[in-house]
């Protein structure tokens, strides 16, 4: 993303630059373990279209147990009964 927005000789358009940012920009949650190590375990997609779950706060995102934490044990749950 970086390289798609400076790496260019033209400059993106405000319009253009937040354009493609809503549409290539993704979240990836991880462990603290993984992303010190920076290497993902598997990949769960999920769905947040109306994001609802993980909502922003600041820079980050908040984690609320009762709600987010269901949807994880739940996907873990089915990653298990998967593998």
């Amino acid at each position: 993303m970086v390289e798609h927005v400076f790496k260019r000789e033209t400059p993106l358009t405000k319009d253009e630059l937040f354009a493609y940012w809503e549409e290539t920009d993704r979240v990836v949650i991880s462990l603290r373990t993984e992303n010190r190590q920076n290497v993902l375990g598997d990949w769960i997609p999920f769905d947040n279209e109306d994001g609802r779950l993980f909502p922003r706060l600041g820079i980050g995102f908040r984690y609320r147990h009762a709600i987010e934490g269901e949807i994880v044990r739940r996907l873990a749950d089915e990653v298990g009964a998967n593998t």
